[in-house]
This record gives structure tokens, C-alpha cells and sequence, in this order.
């Protein structure tokens, strides 16, 4: 198994028992963070919480560099456990991976360049290694694979443009401020890519019955601009820049409030604030 960079693989996403979701998938847990658009309120318990964030960041590091052998076999990332899990950044082994690991049924090794050869694939430019089966694992480039939709070089400069900033500027994660007649769906993801684009369809499905309307273009690319501030404030390099799991509740909330629907998809206070929003809050709209 080659890699380029070193990226937290967990065979568990329930530190100690605990649903993960109590963790990173509460309204409670995006109080800590910065929000675009958001009032003093908002903006001050970032500020007072931020010791609370750094707790929980570190306890997550621990338990899971304790737990997993991952600085044993080289591949402890130098980004927090807590960054990975909030930006998608992370994979799930099977139960038995880590035992594989150990008996070396499976061999990890980092690389800079790899590339084929008669009986398998030369890795570095020094080392052979000798190959049946070549599974290739390594995603794809979203904004590249928009942009090559179009036969117009001033549509294609939009998402070329935009792959600069690592992200293409969509409002709502779902339409271009300059592209008319074009909806995206599933270019930003969260724990649940399939809860992501069900909700973007709700909301897609509503502009198109006429129900909803958008802003002008000056007003979509500022609000635009104000989600790419954010999401710089908080992804850190190798991490992926279209996960909208660290505010996905918040985002959540704007579609309900555009859809004329309560964002408040809990019945009680703290239930409200403490519970793990999931797809089953917003099965009734």
C-alpha cells in the first residue's frame, strides 16, 4: 500500500465507545468555530470555547496515536485527529487492518513518484517492486472534472481559475454566481456525501418550482468569498478543501431558512445543542 502523504486511517470512529457524532456532528461542537455571517454572539464563543477546542483536539490525538500503531509504522499524520475527522480527511480500516499490518501481510510505504515497469512498478526511481494487480485509489480532481463539461474557454476560466484557491466558488455549494442554467451537486461533502446532496436537492428542487429565488450575482460571490475565508481559517494542508463537515449543521441551517423551513430540527434544549444531527432531522420539510 503506497501513499504520498500520511493521512489518519482509524479502524474505529468511536473514541472509547462514544458515537463520534457527540464529538464533531453537534451544534453544540460548530459554537466553537467562526461562522460567516454570523452575529457578535457567534463570533465571541469561538473566542471563550477556544481552550475547550484545544482539549478536545488533544484527548482525540491521544487516544487515537495510543490506540493505533500509527507512529510505529511511520504513518502518524502532523495534522490533529480532530482537523481530519472535521474535514473528511480520514479513512476507515477494516477491524483486522492494523493486525495485517503487523504480520506483513500488508506493507505501508511512503513515496514521492512510482511509476510502471515490465513486472510491476518502480517506486522512487530505486526500488522495484514486483506487481500482479495495480489498484489505483487516489480520487480525482472535482473542479477539473467541472470545468472539462464546457466548450467555452470563458465557462472553462471559471473552474480553471478557481482550482488556484482549491475549491469552486458555488453558492450554496451549488450554483456558480456566472454560469446560468447550472446546478452542482456533490461537489462539497461531509461524513455523509449522500445527506450533503439530499439536502442540496431539497433546496434546488424548491428554486426550481419557483419557491425560492437567488440573490444577484454581487450577493452570491460575497457570500462566496465570505465561506472561502472561513474554510481557510480551519483546513490545513494535506486536508481536503471541499468537506463542509467542520459548519455542515450551519449549512444545513441556511438551505432550511431559504426553503422557508426551521432550521431547529430537534424537540428540546439540549437535545438541540448536544444530540448528533443526522439525515433522519431532516426527513419531514
Amino acid at each position: 500500500m503506497i501513499y504520498r502523504s500520511k493521512k489518519w486511517i482509524l479502524d474505529n470512529v468511536s473514541p472509547c465507545g462514544l458515537d463520534i457524532g457527540y464529538i464533531c456532528s453537534n451544534r453544540f461542537r460548530e459554537l466553537l468555530l467562526y461562522k460567516p455571517c454570523e452575529g457578535f454572539f457567534n463570533n465571541l464563543a469561538p473566542i471563550l470555547l477556544s481552550p475547550l477546542r484545544w482539549v478536545i483536539s488533544k484527548a482525540l490525538d491521544t487516544y487515537y496515536s495510543l490506540k493505533l500503531p500509527l507512529r510505529k509504522h511511520g504513518i502518524l499524520p502532523s495534522y490533529s485527529a480532530y482537523d481530519a475527522v472535521s474535514t473528511c480527511s480520514f479513512s476507515t480500516a477494516p477491524s483486522n487492518f492494523f493486525d495485517m499490518v503487523e504480520s506483513k501481510c500488508i506493507i505501508l510505504k511512503e513515496v514521492k513518484s512510482f511509476r510502471f515497469c515490465p513486472s510491476g512498478i518502480l517506486i522512487n526511481e530505486e526500488e522495484y517492486v514486483h506487481a500482479d494487480l495495480v489498484i489505483f485509489a487516489t480520487g480525482f480532481e472535482g473542479d477539473l472534472k467541472l470545468k472539462r463539461l464546457f466548450l467555452s474557454r470563458c465557462f472553462q476560466d471559471f473552474f480553471l481559475n478557481a482550482s488556484n484557491n482549491m475549491t469552486v466558488p458555488l453558492y450554496r455549494h451549488c450554483i456558480h454566481p456566472h454560469i446560468p442554467q447550472l446546478a452542482v451537486l456533490g461537489y462539497a461533502d461531509s461524513f455523509s456525501t449522500l445527506f450533503t446532496s439530499e439536502m442540496m436537492s431539497k433546496w434546488l428542487a424548491c428554486l426550481l418550482e419557483g419557491s425560492i429565488g437567488l440573490p444577484t450575482i454581487k450577493e452570491m460571490e460575497n457570500d462566496v468569498l465570505k465561506w472561502v475565508e472561513f474554510t481557510k481559517m480551519y483546513r490545513r494542508k494535506p486536508l481536503r478543501w471541499t468537506c463542509i463537515q467542520a459548519s455542515n449543521i450551519w449549512y444545513n441551517d441556511q438551505l432550511c431558512k431559504d426553503m422557508g423551513r426551521n432550521p431547529k430540527r430537534k424537540t428540546g434544549f439540549l437535545l438541540e445543542w448536544f444530540q448528533p444531527y443526522g439525515p433522519a432531522d431532516y426527513t419531514y420539510m
